[in-house]
Formats: C-alpha cells, sequence, structure tokens
C-alpha cells in the first residue's frame, strides 16, 4: 500500500514562502502520484474480470461459390473434407427467403445452461432428431452422400465410418433428392433450384423456370441429371452446364420414383409407368392387376429400380413387379391378401444389391415405426426407414429415423448397411459440430 509521510514541522519563525516552499512541492507531487497509481490499480482489476479472448467462434457462412469449410473433419482418412459449423436454418438465396418448413432448434447461446441429455442438440424440443437422411446416393469418392433437411447439410460418410457435412442453403425437406453427375459432381434438390456440391464441398445453385419443385433425382443415361416434379406432372432435365428441359406426363399428380433403366431411357413411377428418352419421347405402361375381384388396384407408389437382369422392378404398396423394356409387366411377390393376413404397412421405398437380391421398405400409418425386408425375408433391426440406396461397395444402406412407439428419448438417426447373410452395421448420426 502506498503511504505518505509528512514532513518534519519547521521553527514557527520561518518565513512561509522560505525553505518551507520545496518540500510542500514534494509532498503535492507524492500525493498525485498515489491518487494515480490507485486509480491504475482499480481499472487493472475491472479488465482482468471483464476481459475475454478474441477467437474461438467463427461465422457460419452459405455463398454461391460454396461453404468454407472451417472445422477440420475426423483425422483418419485421406481426402476427407473438411467439415463447417452446425447450421440448423437454411440460409437465404439472394433476394429468397430462408428455407422453410425446418423445424431447428436454435443453438445453445454463450453461456447458457446445457441442454438435458434428452434434448441434445439438433433435436426437437421433444427430443426427436433433426439429422434424419431423407435421400442418398453412391459417391464418386467412395463415400456414402446423404441430404439432412432438418439441419440443412448434405452428409457425406465413409465406409470407415468418419462422418462429416456441409451446410447448403434452400434444402427442400421433403422428397429431396441426391445423385452423382456425370462430373464427379453431387447434384440435389432444393425448394425451386438445383444445387450441385464437389467432393471438396464447393456449392453452386440453377435456378428452375415456371416454378419446377425438384424431387427425386438420378444420373440419367445421357449425362444430364434426370428429376420428377413434386408439385405438377412432369419431369425436369438439367445438364452439367445447368440448362434445363421439362417433360409433362398425362394426368394431374405428380409422378413420385424415378430410374434410369438399361435401355437408355428414363423410368418414372406415377401410378402407370412411363419411359422417356433422352428426346422427349414419352410412353405409358399400365401396371400388371391381380386376378381377384374387390382387391386395391395395383397403383406404382414411387420405388423404382434397374434389375440386374436388364428389366425395371418397382413396387406397389403390397407387391413387387417387373416390367421389360418393350412394357411387359408382371407381379412377382406380394398379393392383396399380404394387406390383413397378417396385416402389413405399405410398402414404400425400393432398392437392389449387387447379386440381384430386392430390399423393400415399409412405413407405418404416421411414421411411428417400419421395416426393411429382403425377398429372402432377413431381418431388419433399425428404425423407421427414410431412404434407400444401393451403396459404393454394393450392400444395401438404409437411411432411418428413430422409432416414436418406444417413447422419448428418440435416440439418433442412423445409417444401416445390410447384407444378404443379414450382418448389418449400424452408423449413429452425430449433431454436426
Amino acid at each position: 500500500m502506498l503511504q505518505v509521510r509528512e514532513p518534519e514541522p519547521r521553527p514557527s519563525g520561518a518565513s512561509a514562502a522560505g525553505p518551507q516552499g520545496p518540500p510542500r512541492r514534494r509532498r503535492q507531487l507524492v500525493l498525485a502520484l498515489g491518487i494515480a497509481g490507485v486509480v491504475l490499480l482499480v481499472a487493472a482489476s475491472v479488465a482482468a474480470i471483464t476481459w475475454r479472448p478474441a477467437g474461438g467462434h467463427s461465422t457460419d457462412r452459405v455463398t454461391a461459390a460454396g461453404p468454407s469449410p472451417t472445422v477440420p473433419a475426423a483425422p483418419g482418412e485421406p481426402g476427407e473434407p473438411g467439415a463447417v459449423p452446425t447450421t440448423v436454418a437454411g440460409a437465404p438465396l439472394p433476394g429468397g427467403s430462408p428455407t422453410a418448413g425446418l423445424k431447428a432448434a436454435a443453438p445453445p447461446a454463450v453461456g447458457a445452461a446445457p441442454r438435458s441429455p434428452t434434448a441434445p442438440a439438433c433435436t426437437l424440443s421433444t427430443g426427436y432428431p433433426l439429422t434424419i437422411p431423407e435421400a442418398m446416393t453412391a459417391g464418386p469418392d467412395g463415400a456414402l452422400w446423404f441430404t439432412q433437411p432438418g439441419i440443412a447439410r448434405i452428409g457425406r460418410l465413409t465406409p470407415g465410418g468418419t462422418y462429416s457435412s456441409f451446410a447448403v442453403s434452400d434444402l427442400a425437406g421433403d422428397r429431396n433428392g441426391i445423385a452423382t453427375g456425370s462430373d464427379g459432381a453431387l447434384w440435389f434438390s432444393q425448394t425451386q433450384r438445383i444445387g450441385r456440391i464437389t467432393t471438396s464441398g464447393d456449392v453452386k445453385s440453377y435456378a428452375l423456370p415456371n416454378g419446377a419443385r425438384p424431387g427425386r433425382m438420378i444420373a440419367g443415361p445421357d449425362g444430364a441429371l434426370w428429376f420428377v416434379e413434386t408439385n405438377r406432372p412432369a419431369v425436369g432435365r438439367v445438364t452439367t452446364n445447368g440448362d434445363f428441359t421439362e417433360f409433362g406426363l398425362s394426368g394431374d399428380q405428380a409422378p413420385r420414383g424415378i430410374t434410369a433403366g438399361p435401355d437408355g431411357a428414363v423410368w418414372v413411377a406415377r401410378g402407370n409407368i412411363f419411359r422417356i428418352t433422352p428426346a422427349g419421347d414419352v410412353k405409358q405402361y399400365p401396371v400388371a392387376q391381380f386376378s381377384q375381384d374387390n382387391v386395391q388396384a395395383e397403383q406404382a407408389s414411387g420405388g423404382i429400380v434397374a434389375g440386374r437382369d436388364s428389366a425395371i422392378w418397382f413396387i406397389t404398396q403390397y407387391a413387387l413387379h417387373r416390367m421389360t423394356p418393350d412394357g411387359h409387366d408382371t407381379i412377382e411377390s406380394g398379393g392383396p391378401d399380404v394387406m390383413f393376413q397378417p396385416p402389413k404397412p405399405p410398402q414404400s421405398i425400393l432398392a437392389v444389391d449387387d447379386i440381384g437380391d430386392f430390399w423393400i421398405s415399409w412405413i407405418a400409418a404416421g411414421g411411428s415405426n417400419g421395416g426393411v425386408d429382403r425377398q429372402s425375408a432377413k431381418g431388419y433391426p433399425g428404425g423407421v426407414p427414410t431412404t434407400m440406396t444401393t451403396g459404393p461397395d454394393g450392400a444395401v444402406r438404409v437411411g432411418a429415423s428413430p422409432s416414436t412407439t418406444k417413447g422419448a428419448p428418440y435416440g439418433p438417426s442412423t445409417i444401416l448397411r445390410l447384407t444378404a447373410d443379414g450382418t448389418t452395421v449400424v452408423k449413429d448420426l452425430p449433431c454436426p459440430t
């Protein structure tokens, strides 16, 4: 502590302007220095309490040139792209509005109490995860790529189980699609646009005219990307340069499923089956019906693939069909009795593996639970299947949300690898960090 000592008193006869002058000035100087020192000490204490180091937080950015990865991906696999900070709501496009329909949980504020174990990050307030994969495809880099509309991201999962993701804007939340283009990039559906992302995370976006809303998507046999439109009876085609062509279908309902056929045409499921050539020739083929009276009519429900036998395979609510390139359809399995003995929910997604086996998913009303069946009836240990595709290694991959029949906490979204011998590998999808 600073102490100020008073000078010794002088004899009373001394003059005030004489020898006492210098000591008095010194006392005033010492007093001033003491006060200044106390002020400095108080200021330093306040600064020590309120100052925090800068850094440690970066702003999420999505631009037309693509997100810039700022958080490195988990080490261990060469060529692993960097991940970007978590985004739980789509960024607006220039002149547009933010992604609609996504009920995203906002990230906790700095200093806020941590979330409870029943409501981790990337979940709704009920604990239901937002990381659910909606559409999947095998990427050109040997990884699995998929859309995650609940967190506005494109996810990537390597064969070794390493997960990373990239933030994208305006990702449609229902019936979106993703496919590997002939240019080696991944193409995906946005609300009224088609997005393109490279394996390193660079993003571009192409606006579609006439209010077209793209859905499920495939790489066509002509090197272009083909997709069904979810808001009208039409199929769209976009080249890797962004040139758009549209093909109308008869009727008034939007198509649901699409696949590239072995005959150089594109095949579309919507009640009946449509065949479209790159030149624009459209044909419609009727779906085979059961011979029983008073049964529900067979209608293609959306799941459609090219089989290993040069035929087109598709599902109805309760049957599996095979159609040859000339339009001849036969019912291969299933029937109206499946609906009642025993009761079973309708089928939703179809995939084929590298040995030609078919995998069919079903979802209960309301999406409370579901499963996947192989033609030889292997079991499925997952939740509710939301998307299914053939993986880079030929095995079927299933994206799933947790079943709500178990109650909260529901658990994470998952991707499962299913094989004909019953081997299953389950990968939980974490909230991106």
